[in-house]
């Protein structure tokens, strides 16, 4: 029996109100030969129930207590057959049948490993269209190939599919973080592509209605997240996604890390802080100094962060 084209991994926990949408969004599918996996990361609601009403030869289900989203899909990384593999949040859903085949098809005869497409957004009974490659796309309106380090992108992995051996071939895993995790896979990920496809398609529909409840254990996972993306960063001379992700640290979290601060997060920051200070500024080509960006100097002030440069510079763009 031919090995299934498409991999779709579904990490699965407590998501019963959306779930029966996320499963037949696959089933739906164009393209017939895939297989999905649903992890159950030790559900408590009727989400397992749900998961064993479908009675496709296609799905199976693997059971695990509560871990985390990270070792969920390394479950089903190790366990999928597909030459390709996607990921879909039990929360989420494929909006168009031709999603996962138009950016097979676009792997395949441009042979790239990896290949993403549009993105939409659900947020308050409202679809929006979310697009991280909008220009590219108005330029290319059959698709094109980037090269990732003219991107230098970390979120919105889930808009894409990997070839399974790309993954395999490099041991990439997502880390066992409860948050932040999916960013260090899907930067590994493009490192080791070097390019990857887009389509213009609509690729994902991503939900948007839960709030973090911000525990310790899951800003602790947060500062690893981003310390890994900044580890890759300098390691690779990417200087867009350094400053991208020191914005996101200062502007996108700083105020929900400051207000649950504890010694232990206070003690990461500090290792941090060693680790921006003595990266030499010249390394962000083109960054603007940070006499003018006053939210610097406002979380300088609280967390002692020295050097977080180029906060206006990628705010503005983000």
């Amino acid at each position: 029996m031919a090995a299934p084209d498409v991999t779709v991994i579904m990490p699965v926990y407590n998501s019963d109100r959306y779930l029966n949408e996320a499963i037949n969004s696959v089933f739906k599918q164009t393209l017939k030969n895939i297989e999905l996996i649903c992890i159950d990361d030790g559900s408590t609601d009727g989400s397992s129930e749900i998961m064993e009403s479908f009675n496709d030869p296609r799905m199976s289900i693997i059971k695990q207590i509560n871990s985390g989203p990270g070792p969920a899909r390394n479950r089903g990384i190790d366990a999928a057959k597909g030459e390709f593999i996607a990921f879909l949040d039990a929360d989420d859903y494929y909006p168009d049948q031709n999603s996962l085949s138009d950016m097979v098809k676009f792997a395949r005869a441009n042979n790239v490993s990896i290949c993403g497409g549009r993105r939409m957004e659900f947020f308050k009974n409202k679809a929006h269209m979310a697009d991280l490659y909008e220009k590219e796309i108005a330029e290319h309106d059959q698709g094109t190939i980037l090269q990732y380090a003219d991107v230098q992108s970390d979120y919105h992995f889930v808009n894409h599919i990997f070839k399974r051996e790309l993954i395999l071939n490099n041991g990439i895993e997502f880390p066992p973080y409860r948050r932040f995790q999916d960013p260090p896979f899907f930067v590994r990920s493009m490192l080791c592509a070097g390019e990857f496809g887009i389509v213009p398609a609509v690729s994902y529909c991503y939900r948007i209605h839960k709030k973090v409840g911000w525990t310790e254990e899951y800003l602790t996972d947060l500062i690893k997240g981003l310390t890994d993306d900044l580890i890759l960063a300098k390691d690779n001379r990417l200087s867009k996604l350094y400053g991208r992700t020191l914005y996101r640290l200062v502007a996108e979290y700083g105020k929900i890390i400051y207000r649950n601060r504890t010694d232990k997060i206070e003690g990461m920051l500090n290792e941090l802080d060693g680790m921006v200070s003595s990266e030499p500024i010249s390394f962000a080509i083109g960054i603007k100094g940070l006499d003018k960006a006053p939210l610097f100097e406002i979380l300088r002030s609280r967390y002692g962060l020295r050097r977080f440069i180029g906060l206006k510079e990628y705010g503005k763009n983000e």
